[in-house]
């Protein structure tokens, strides 16, 4: 005889089997999100892009001639370069989780209970430009450069939504916005602006409406005196005088009579790095300025620093600036001291050394100076 069940006791069964339904569904939602958000991202093959206009044979706006390599040694060069940038990309250019912007690696960080991948405006900007003076290396460097800068866009920084944060976490839509680094964003136009040189048919963003008003609120922070900037900034001589010549909205004349001079006895080794940078191109590029005299009061202090980096550890990275980051800094400056035997050193070290995963700053300003070496690179004169 079938048991009867009561109409009462009937719903009774049916919500809970429809509640043991519904924890399971739950359930498996949950471990997809998790799969879904732990899962790494899934490579984005970027699509072909723009043809750069300006290479290694355009001798017009080819202007580091210094030190010209032998035919033979020049391709053999060319060569290693290829092959160092194509390796920078596969180690140090990663996908944001979103699958449309890429950044550089410079480290980890812990964000909650978890660790996120971290990435700094200063090596955004580097591999913007990289990307741009490589790019008859890469079909798709237009598509790539425009996902660098799309990372940018993406964080803000904490008082200036027209800068970007120093450093963010890039799988993070709201990650920690930041105090901006002016010698960074300086950085970025100079590689935005170069960018739309390269193609001039990049439309992914509103290029002259961002361009403008990032350029003005650069140099409203820059004059700020509250920051004083000219005081904890590198020099920053030829960035400078690259806005002032392409960016005239704002008078940059001014803040480049203001920018501090050489001095190679600071405590903030980095800083001078980045300054001797800055001044090594301005002197590649412009022989007639007052940079080669200045690089000339400090060629012994330089040749010094170049050997300790060399019997230093390649890996290190005290003040978040490794050996790769020191020696690229250096590499325009040698050049124009023609310190032949230094640069050879160099070279060397570059090709038998590879940054740490972590190092993405030092990779970038590697390939940089490489390309440099190579004679690779289609920098504007400034006068």
């Amino acid at each position: 005889m079938v048991p009867q069940i009561s109409p009462d006791d009937a719903t009774y069964v049916a919500e809970i089997v429809v509640s043991i339904i519904g924890v399971f569904v739950l359930f498996a939602i949950v471990l997809w999100l998790i799969s879904k958000k732990t899962r790494p991202p899934k490579p984005t093959q970027p699509a072909e892009g723009a043809e750069p206009r300006f290479d290694s044979s355009n001798q017009k706006v080819t202007y580091a001639q210094v030190c010209p390599p032998n035919p033979v040694e020049a391709q053999d060069r060319r060569q290693i370069l290829r092959a160092e940038f194509e390796r920078w990309q596969s180690r140090h250019l990663l996908p944001s989780e979103d699958g449309k912007s890429l950044f550089v690696r410079t480290g980890v960080e812990k964000n909650g209970l978890r660790y996120q991948l971290a990435t700094t405006a200063q090596a955004q900007a580097l591999a913007m430009l990289v990307m741009t003076l490589l790019a008859e290396f890469d079909r798709s460097a237009s598509t790539k450069t425009e996902a660098l800068f799309a990372s940018l866009l993406a964080h803000p920084a904490a008082r200036e939504a027209n800068l970007t944060s120093w450093q963010f976490l890039p799988d993070l839509p709201r990650s920690p916005r930041l105090d901006a680094d002016l010698h960074a964003d300086a950085w970025v136009l100079f590689a935005l602006i170069t960018a739309r040189k390269q193609w001039q048919s990049l439309q992914r963003f509103d290029y002259d409406m961002i361009v403008a008003n990032r350029s003005l609120a650069l140099f409203q922070h820059w004059r700020d005196p509250d920051l004083q900037a000219s005081e904890l900034l590198p020099n920053s001589s030829y960035l400078l005088a690259f806005l002032e010549r392409h960016e005239r909205a704002n008078p940059w004349e001014a803040l480049n009579s203001t920018q501090p001079i050489l001095d190679n006895h600071a405590a903030d080794r980095s800083r001078f790095a980045l300054s001797l940078l800055q001044l090594g191109l301005q002197a590649l590029v412009n022989p007639e300025h007052t940079s080669p005299n200045a690089l000339l009061e400090i060629e012994t202090d330089l040749r010094a620093r170049v050997e300790e980096e060399f019997s230093g550890d390649p890996l290190d990275e005290s003040e978040n600036f490794s050996t790769f980051s020191y020696l690229a800094c250096y590499v325009p400056a040698l050049i124009v001291l023609k310190e032949q035997e230094l640069l050879k050193k160099t070279w060397h070290f570059f090709t038998n050394h590879q940054a740490n995963k972590d190092d993405g700053l030092g990779a970038t300003l590697k390939i940089l100076a490489m390309a440099v070496m190579t004679n690779q690179v289609w920098l504007e004169k400034l006068d």
